[in-house]
């Protein structure tokens, strides 16, 4: 062959050769990218795994086993045992397991972009000690779940890595403005009207097993003591038979108007209302009341100033949670895309 036509064909395989090495690494992300990405030793082995491979995630993978292991988890924390293993909980398992997964590794792999987390990991280290009686059974404590001191370190340092970049990703919406708060306040205010209330007391006398006429009859006596002037609160504590309020002179406490409240037959808030600060001998289906009210607090719907602290609170859970959530969604879609993420299920 013609030396120059050689020279031409070298440089025609070395420039296709470097292409697909570009389009590999930083393109599709395929061979040489799976063997030179960190965490690509892990690739197929799991120690003490042998279950089948159903995700990579950067070349770790995440088994069947991991899998049944978180769901059964997920499913003990909800109080729902029995949906261990349906396909949705598995789904759910299989998610939270790349997400963990990806968060794990982008912590791990990107250390420049964090502040030193080690000595608040050193704090939390010594407040986890303090509560064991010695240093001994602390380490004890570790060991029995497959842990030294350095490595459990290492765990807290990267959870708190972990827990900057989920702050960090959702650092644009944690900023709500004045406009935001007074839009959310028009959303919510009707619910949270304060229904009427009243502060109630009783002095209260059973019927069960007794005959309803004779302890009516020891309830108006009772009656025509506290109209004569007698101290209510007083009475009360000498004779009233609910035991949770006689200790307090009889106060109910502020009872609101709902179907809720204690005493819901009795006429508390409609027109037939008891009177304020007026003994009233009240029957109902456990017995005999006296029962005395205070003024009627009308239903009142709070100002924004009032609520501003909480509602700024839930207004940014809410947000935090959905910038994660779609934080979390572009990784994934990212990940699939690109191929870092692997999906083996049949």
């Amino acid at each position: 062959m013609n030396p120059i036509k050689f020279l031409v064909v070298k440089i025609f395989l070395f420039a296709a050769f470097l292409v697909y090495l570009i389009g590999d690494l930083y393109i599709w992300h395929g061979f040489v990218f799976q063997h030179l990405e960190p965490g690509s030793k892990d690739l197929q082995t799991h120690l003490g795994d042998a279950s089948p491979v159903r995700v990579e995630v950067f070349g770790e993978s995440i088994t069947e086993n991991q899998i049944a292991r978180r769901a059964a988890e997920l499913a003990q924390v909800s109080g729902k045992k029995e949906l261990a293993q349906t396909a949705v909980q598995r789904g759910i398992a299989r998610a939270d397991l790349i997400r963990s997964a990806i968060l794990r590794i982008k912590a791990r792999y990107n250390d420049r972009e964090f502040p030193n987390l080690r000595g608040n990991a050193e704090r939390e280290l010594q407040r986890e000690e303090s509560r064991f009686e010695s240093p001994a059974l602390f380490e004890a404590a570790l060991k029995s779940q497959g842990f030294t001191r350095e490595a459990w370190l290492d765990r807290l340092e990267t959870r708190l890595k972990e827990e900057f970049l989920l702050r960090r990703a959702a650092a644009h919406a944690l900023q709500i403005t004045d406009d935001e708060l007074k839009t959310g306040y028009e959303l919510v205010k009707d619910e949270l009207a304060v229904p009427p209330s009243r502060e109630c007391s009783q002095i209260f006398f059973s019927t069960l097993n007794r005959d309803p006429e004779t302890v009516k009859a020891h309830a108006e006596t009772l009656l025509r003591r506290l109209v004569s002037g007698e101290d209510y609160e007083t009475l009360a504590g000498a004779f009233s038979e609910d035991e949770r309020s006689r200790t307090a002179g009889g106060r109910l406490g502020l009872v609101f108007d709902s179907p809720r409240r204690p005493l819901p037959e009795l006429p508390l808030f409609d027109i037939k209302a008891v009177p304020e600060n007026t003994p009233v001998l009240l029957r109902s289906r456990w017995g005999w009341h006296l029962i005395k009210a205070s003024p009627i607090i009308p239903s009142r719907v709070p100002s924004l100033d009032e609520i501003e602290p909480s509602l700024r609170s839930a207004i940014l859970s809410a947000r935090q949670e959905l910038a994660t959530r779609t934080h979390f969604n572009t990784l994934l879609r990212e990940g699939f895309f690109k191929k870092t993420i692997r999906n083996h299920d049949q």
